[in-house]
């Protein structure tokens, strides 16, 4: 089921964060931005944090490319991060 994991607020912007872990599919990118613009009345920031997306496979490229393009923001292999790295990165993705 996709669900909006984490929503936050930043300056009145609302901040919505779904997370993957394995394999998905790009339907997952669509019904995320349905709901987020919905309830973020087109001002919403869109994050997906993935882990491992090697187990998504050659599909890996393709999703990225159709998040960005959908304005998605995305950060990928969160596993491999630690506290201080993840922070920096949703920081930047943020702003």
């Amino acid at each position: 089921m996709n669900e909006i994991d984490v929503i936050a607020m930043r300056d009145a912007v609302p901040i919505f964060i779904s997370c993957k872990n394995g394999w998905f599919t790009v339907d997952e990118l669509y019904k995320f931005r349905t709901v987020a613009d919905r309830f973020g009345y087109g001002y919403a920031i869109m994050i997906l944090v993935m882990t491992d997306p090697e187990k998504l496979g050659y599909t890996d490229e393709y999703i990225q490319t159709r998040a960005k393009d959908m304005g998605i923001r995305v950060i990928s292999n969160v596993h491999g991060m630690d506290e201080a790295e993840f922070t920096k990165e949703l920081s930047m993705k943020i702003r």
